[in-house]
């Protein structure tokens, strides 16, 4: 990830100055309102590839910020998981990871192979480039998420 975070940090005025330049090639005004169509071309532009894998790394960058929090909330998960009434109040707690912001992590990362040892990073219309991440720099993300899909979501009002 430092890679990708180092990659994002190098391109991002690029990103923003290509990303203006796409919007302002694809605005129309509707009722005195502008607005930004998403770009027709097919296949798309090397700029539009540009901004596609930009984004998606973006987009992993972001669900890796929060690697510490699952390192730290898996530690008292172990340290609480045969005790019913604290592990109801952790699901609580952890329910806007859980259960709302990476409710698709796995189907974005690790559906595309029986053997995950990578996370692929899907690229919106440019199916053209296999891009994998360290399976091993979401490796709480990971343990954290298949915990909280195993235990029963249901149950979070029978544990408080």
């Amino acid at each position: 990830m430092a890679k990708i975070e180092w990659w994002l940090l190098k391109y991002e005025k690029a990103y923003h100055h290509i990303k203006s330049i796409e919007d302002y090639k694809n605005t129309i005004l509707l009722n005195e309102e502008e607005v930004v169509l998403p770009s027709l071309i097919n296949p798309p532009s090397e700029e539009e590839k540009f901004l596609y894998l930009y984004e998606a790394l973006e987009k992993l960058s972001c669900f890796h910020q929060n690697e510490n929090y699952f390192k730290q909330e898996m530690a008292i998960y172990k340290g609480i998981e045969n005790e019913p009434q604290k592990v109801g109040k952790w699901l609580s707690k952890n329910k806007r990871f859980g259960g709302d912001k990476y409710v698709s992590f796995f189907v974005d990362y690790l559906n595309y192979s029986l053997k995950t040892n990578h996370l692929k990073v899907f690229l919106i219309k440019d199916n053209s480039e296999n891009l994998f991440v360290e399976r091993g720099d979401f490796k709480y993300t990971i343990e954290f998420l298949k915990i909280y899909c195993q235990l029963d979501i249901d149950k979070i009002d029978r544990y408080e």
